[in-house]
């Protein structure tokens, strides 16, 4: 009995440690998901900011030439 109960203790300690590394590793992803994400979004507002003034100073200018 006090060997098998060992022996399940030592199952559950290995079963926690394993639980515990997947939940990290899980965690680990979904930031970096997060993190590119976030760049992404970045990314794409500077871009159609970048758009916006691009037009602005294209019409201005043809504006000039008239």
């Amino acid at each position: 009995m006090s060997k098998n109960k060992l022996k399940s203790i030592f199952i559950l300690i290995i079963l926690a440690i394993v639980a515990i590394f997947i939940i990290k590793l899980v965690l680990n992803i979904l930031i970096g998901l997060f993190q590119i994400l976030i760049t992404l979004t970045v990314i794409a507002i500077v871009g159609y900011i970048a758009y916006f003034v691009i037009r602005k100073i294209n019409k201005s200018s043809k504006n000039h030439l008239k």
